[in-house]
């Protein structure tokens, strides 16, 4: 039955562009690892707990994009000088838990923290989610699901360490959530430690990690501010899809505006940033990871091969 399961996700996801639920096409699908019961990451910064985590899972320099037109002419991912800066991004689920967890390993050979103002000023990671597709309108904007919810792109923006002079080192999007402290790191809905190793503003490598509660809509217009009830919890099932998009920016210089070309690296999964368009699916347990877990007749990996 395993495996009818499986092979059933493989085709549907197949079919998904000819489907409503399509709305972004960017030419490749991601898997996120299912994490056993009783086996599912602390979030401490230290990604020990996904050292068993197949390589394939991961997604790296190779897929991100110049998102802010920094880079000179006629420059593609083959020039990507990892001596400067380079990253690998996995992330995870639990079922019983209902949980998203990331892992994010950032080699830089300067970690920047001068910005007198916003947080992309340094270097940041910042990781968007939606979980609904009916969230989405053509536009690429966020619509009603409902007489009372409107869709969420939920935004995670970090630049560590805390910022020695202004003490800031966390935003959360949309806005109207911005103040919402019960969703902030440190609450049951939001998990984040990082840990380094090297210079701390120097050559280093960063690891950041994060676990969170799915939210997946929130009543429109509300008055007053929200609370832990008025926001609905995404249910995560195997072999759904959901949209995940990941920026870093990576800012060698001292200067007030990410925009400058030739100041820093914009690295964007799409072409943009601020959205969750990049399609990820919540994977079976894989038996390369979970030694008990096997599927009947065919393997994960074969099966992954059909989305390549």
């Amino acid at each position: 039955m395993k495996r009818i399961a499986i092979l059933f996700a493989v085709f549907a996801l197949a079919a998904l562009p000819n489907t409503g639920q399509a709305h972004w096409d960017a030419g490749t699908v991601w898997f996120v690892v299912q994490f056993p019961d009783g086996a599912t990451p602390t979030i401490d910064g230290n990604h020990g707990d996904w050292d068993g985590v197949p390589a394939s899972y991961g997604i790296d320099n190779s897929v991100f994009n110049d998102a802010r037109g920094l880079v000179p002419e006629g420059w593609s991912n083959a020039d990507w000088d990892v001596t400067d800066f380079s990253m690998l991004h996995r992330v995870g689920w639990n079922e019983t838990d209902n949980k998203i967890y990331m892992a994010t390993q950032t080699f830089d050979d300067e970690h920047n923290m001068d910005r007198t103002s916003h947080w992309s000023e340094d270097d940041s990671w910042e990781v968007s989610f939606t979980y609904n597709h009916d969230a989405y309108a053509d536009d690429g904007g966020y619509v009603d699901i409902n007489d009372e919810n409107i869709g969420i792109n939920t935004r995670y923006n970090f630049a560590v360490p805390v910022h020695p002079t202004l003490g800031d080192w966390f935003w959360l999007r949309p806005g109207e959530l911005t103040g919402t402290e019960w969703i902030w790191p440190g609450t049951d809905w939001l998990e984040f430690n990082y840990t380094w190793d090297g210079d701390e503003f120097g050559e280093s490598t960063y690891y950041y990690e994060m676990g969170l509660t799915p939210i997946g809509s929130y009543p429109k217009g509300q008055e007053g501010g929200y609370q832990p009830d008025d926001v609905e919890v995404w249910d995560l099932e195997e072999g759904q899809i959901i949209h995940i998009s990941i920026v870093q920016i990576d800012n060698d210089g001292d200067f007030n505006n990410y925009r400058t070309p030739g100041c820093c690296g914009y690295w964007s999964t799409l072409d943009n940033c601020c959205s969750s368009v990049n399609d990820w699916f919540l994977a079976e347990p894989d038996p390369a990871f979970v030694a008990s877990t096997s599927v009947e007749d065919d393997s994960w990996g074969r099966i992954k091969s059909h989305f390549k």
